[in-house]
C-alpha cells in the first residue's frame, strides 16, 4: 500500500512538474553520454597517455561527475527557461514544446558533443580557431572545405536525425489533442535564467579553484561553451579575457593589460603578465644574407608530411627511401632539423625567406637572391602554392621563369575535389612537367624548387604505385585501431617520393649536370600516425610532428646541429661561399609555437640532444624533455633552473612579437 501511494505521488509530481524532469533526465543523458566519451579518449579516471590532471580518489571523482552534472543541468535550465519563456503566449501544445525542446537542443546537442570527439580522434585539444584557420592555409573557408571532406558521415547523420525529428513531429500532431489549452509554465519566466546564471557563475568560478577539475571540466562541451560565454559577457574592456577566463585578467576595465598582450618596450607595464616588463636586448636570431661566389645549380625537393624516421625505415626488409639514403651518404643528413609550426604553409615561408612572420619576407626571398644572382627559376609543384599565400610571401611566383603546380593542371588532380587544400598531382606529372619539353636550359645556372605531395593525408590516392604494401588502407579506416596498416600505407607513399627523387638524381646526370647541382630534400614537418594519440601535425610541440627530413648531396654546414627551417638558406649561401664550413653559426634552439605567433596556444624551443621545454600560455603549465607530464606554475616558479629556462623561452618569443610588431608598423606608415 505503501508503495502504491508513493508511486501514485511521484505520478502526480511528474505530471505537474514535467518539464523539471525533462531537464533533469535530458542534463543526466546527456552529462552521462559525454562522461563515457572523455574517459574512453582521455582516461580521466583510469589515467593514461599524456593525462597529467587525472582525477584519483573516490571522493573527487564523485565530486568532478557531480560537477559535470550541476553544469550541464544548469545549461539546459537556462536554455528551457528561454524556450519557454518566448513560447508562453504560443497556442502550441505543452506536449510538442517539450518534444521541440528535447529533439532541438538534446539532439543538437548529441550531434555537438559526438562531433567534437570524433574529430579528437584525429587532432589534439589545442585545435583552437587559429589551427583550423591553419589547416586551411589561413583561410577559415577553406579549412571548412578541406575538414567536410571528412565530416559527410556527419552530414548523414544530421539528415537523419532531422528526418526522424520531422515523422516524430507529425507522429505527435496525430497523439497530441488539439483542444487541450496550453499550460502557464511557472518555471518559464527570465528571472530564472538570471537565478541560473548565477549560479552558473559560482560553479566556475570554484572550479577555476582546482586546476585537475578545470582541466578536465574545459574538455567537456556545454561546461566550456556556458564558461565561454559567461566569459565573453563580462569582458568589460573588451580584451579578450574576462573574469572566467582560466588566465586571470589583472586590469578587467584596461584593454592594454591582459594575459598574452603584446608587452610594449620599456613603458614599465607587464601587459601580458610573464617576466615583467619587456626589455629588448637585441634579436638572436643570426639573419640571411644572400651573398656567394659558387656557381652551383639549386634544386630543393620538399616532401610533404616527411617524418623523420622514414630515412632509415624499413618495411618487410625493404629500405622505405633507398635513393636518400645513398644522397645522405654522399653528403649529409640532419640529426634534428625541424619545422617551427608543423604547417605547409608557414613551413615553406620559413623554409623559402628564412623568417617565421610574413612581413618583409619577400626581401628575403631565395627566389629572389638567386634570380638577382642571374639564376633560371623554375616552380615545378604538386600543390597549389597559392593556398596560403605561400607564393605571394615567397615570391615564387612573382620570380620564377617557369611556374607550374596543382593550380595549372586541375584536370591532371588525383582526388575529386577541386578546393585549394585537396589540389593534389602525382609526382609523375610533376617530375613530368620538370623535363618535358626543356623548358630549363641546362647549360645556364639554375635554381629549382619541386614538392611532391604524396605524404599528404589520406596517404594513398588511386593510381599511386604500390611498392611496400599490397592493401593500402582507404580514407575512411584510418583510425587507431589500424595504424599498423596505416603506417605501411605512410611509407608506401614516402618510397614514391624515394622513385621520384631517384628520377631526377637520373635525368641530371643524364644531362652531364648532377655533379654541378647542389641536390636538397628537406620535409615541410612531420607527421602523427596516431604515435602520440592524434593524426597529423600541427597540433602540439612534439618530435613526431615538428621533425622532418633535411638531406643534401653535399656536405652543408650545421646538419650536426639542432636546426629549423629558418636555416636552410643560411646554410645554403654559406656552402656556396666556399669558406670555412666550421665557421658557420646557428642559433641556440630552434623555436616552434602552434596557433600564430602573436596569440599561440603553445611555444616551445628544441635544443641540442632532444632537450625541449614546452609552455602552454593559457594554463602557464610546462613540459619538458625529462617528463610528458605537465608542471604547474606554482612549481616550476620555484624551481631555479626551469624558471629560467621558461623564462628564456617566454623571453624568445616576447622577442619576435615585437620585432613581427615594429615590422608591421613600419609596412603601414
Amino acid at each position: 500500500m505503501e508503495l502504491c501511494k508513493l508511486l501514485r505521488t511521484f505520478v502526480q509530481f511528474a505530471k505537474s512538474n514535467v518539464i523539471v524532469l525533462m531537464v533533469i533526465l535530458l542534463a543526466l543523458m546527456l552529462a552521462t553520454f559525454e562522461l563515457a566519451l572523455m574517459e574512453v579518449k582521455y582516461g580521466v579516471f583510469r589515467g593514461g597517455f599524456l593525462q597529467s590532471h587525472r582525477i584519483q580518489s573516490i571522493q573527487l571523482l564523485f565530486l568532478f561527475i557531480l560537477t559535470l552534472f550541476t553544469s550541464t543541468l544548469l545549461f539546459i535550465w537556462f536554455l528551457q527557461t528561454l524556450f519557454f519563456s518566448c513560447c508562453a503566449r504560443s497556442s502550441i501544445q505543452q506536449e510538442m514544446l517539450i518534444y521541440h525542446f528535447v529533439w532541438i537542443v538534446g539532439g543538437g546537442l548529441f550531434l555537438v558533443i559526438s562531433g567534437r570527439y570524433e574529430l579528437g580522434k584525429y587532432f589534439s585539444d589545442f585545435l583552437d580557431f587559429q589551427v583550423v584557420k591553419n589547416l586551411g592555409g589561413g583561410n577559415l573557408g577553406d579549412a571548412l572545405l578541406y575538414v567536410l571532406e571528412d565530416g559527410l558521415a556527419y552530414v548523414f547523420l544530421f539528415l537523419a536525425i532531422a528526418a526522424l525529428y520531422v515523422a516524430g513531429h507529425f507522429f505527435m500532431l496525430r497523439v497530441v489533442e488539439t483542444s487541450k489549452k496550453p499550460q502557464q509554465y511557472a518555471v518559464s519566466t527570465l528571472r530564472w535564467s538570471c537565478v541560473v546564471f548565477v549560479l552558473q557563475g559560482v560553479l566556475i568560478i570554484a572550479v577555476n579553484q582546482n586546476a585537475d577539475f578545470r582541466y578536465n571540466l574545459n574538455r567537456t562541451t556545454v561546461y566550456r561553451v556556458s564558461r565561454m560565454l559567461m566569459d565573453e559577457l563580462t569582458d568589460f574592456d573588451r580584451d579578450g579575457y574576462g573574469l572566467f577566463a582560466w588566465q586571470q585578467d589583472l586590469a578587467p576595465f584596461d584593454g592594454e593589460v591582459y594575459p598574452l598582450a603584446l608587452d610594449i618596450l620599456s613603458d614599465g607595464i607587464d601587459q601580458d603578465g610573464i617576466g615583467g616588463d619587456f626589455q629588448y636586448q637585441g634579436s638572436d636570431n643570426i639573419t640571411n644574407t644572400c651573398q656567394f661566389n659558387a656557381n652551383l645549380n639549386i634544386v630543393i625537393i620538399v616532401l610533404e608530411s616527411a617524418r623523420a624516421d622514414a630515412l632509415e625505415k624499413t618495411i618487410a626488409g625493404h629500405k622505405v627511401m633507398p635513393n636518400l639514403i645513398h644522397l645522405a651518404q654522399e653528403g649529409g643528413a640532419a640529426k634534428s632539423y625541424f619545422s617551427h609550426t608543423a604547417y605547409t604553409t608557414s613551413s615553406l615561408s620559413a623554409l623559402f625567406t628564412g623568417r617565421l612572420t610574413p612581413n618583409n619576407q619577400l626581401e628575403h626571398s631565395m627566389f629572389k637572391c638567386f634570380k638577382e644572382a642571374g639564376y633560371q627559376i623554375g616552380i615545378f609543384s604538386g600543390q597549389d602554392e597559392s593556398f596560403g599565400d605561400v607564393d605571394k610571401y615567397t615570391g615564387m611566383h612573382r620570380y620564377s621563369n617557369y611556374y607550374f603546380d596543382a593550380k595549372s593542371a586541375k584536370t591532371d588532380r588525383v582526388f575529386s575535389s577541386a578546393a585549394q587544400g585537396s589540389l593534389t598531382l602525382s609526382n609523375d606529372r610533376v617530375i613530368d612537367e620538370m623535363f618535358k619539353a626543356e623548358i630549363i636550359n641546362w647549360t645556364k645556372p639554375f635554381f629549382i624548387y619541386i614538392n611532391l605531395q604524396a605524404g599528404h593525408f589520406p596517404y594513398y590516392y588511386p593510381g599511386m604505385p604500390l611498392l611496400l604494401t599490397k592493401e593500402p588502407l582507404s580514407r575512411n579506416l584510418i583510425k587507431p585501431e589500424n595504424q599498423s596498416r596505416l603506417l605501411e600505407t605512410y611509407y608506401n607513399s614516402m618510397a614514391y617520393d624515394d622513385e621520384a627523387l631517384g628520377r631526377v638524381i637520373k635525368e641530371l646526370k643524364i644531362r652531364g649536370i648532377y655533379d654541378k647541382t647542389l641536390l636538397v630534400v628537406s620535409g615541410d614537418h612531420g607527421e602523427s600516425l596516431f604515435d602520440d594519440g592524434f593524426l597529423g601535425h600541427g597540433h602540439f610541440i612534439n618530435n613526431i610532428q615538428m621533425r622532418t627530413i633535411l638531406v643534401s648531396n653535399k656536405s652543408l654546414p650545421g646538419l650536426d646541429m639542432p636546426i629549423g627551417q629558418i636555416d636552410l638558406s643560411r646554410m645554403i649561401y654559406h656552402y656556396l661561399t666556399q669558406v670555412d664550413l666550421s665557421s658557420f653559426k646557428i642559433n641556440n634552439g630552434v623555436f616552434h609555437f602552434i596557433g600564430s605567433l602573436q596569440q599561440p596556444s603553445l611555444i616551445g624551443i628544441s635544443y641540442q640532444d632532444n632537450d625541449k621545454i614546452i609552455l602552454n600560455l593559457e594554463s602557464r603549465e610546462i613540459q619538458t624533455s625529462l617528463s610528458n607530464n605537465w608542471i604547474p606554475e606554482s612549481i616550476w616558479m620555484n624551481d631555479e633552473a626551469l624558471k629560467a629556462k621558461t623564462e628564456k623561452l617566454a623571453k624568445y618569443w616576447e622577442t619576435l612579437r615585437w620585432e613581427d610588431h615594429v615590422s608591421r608598423h613600419r609596412n603601414n606608415q
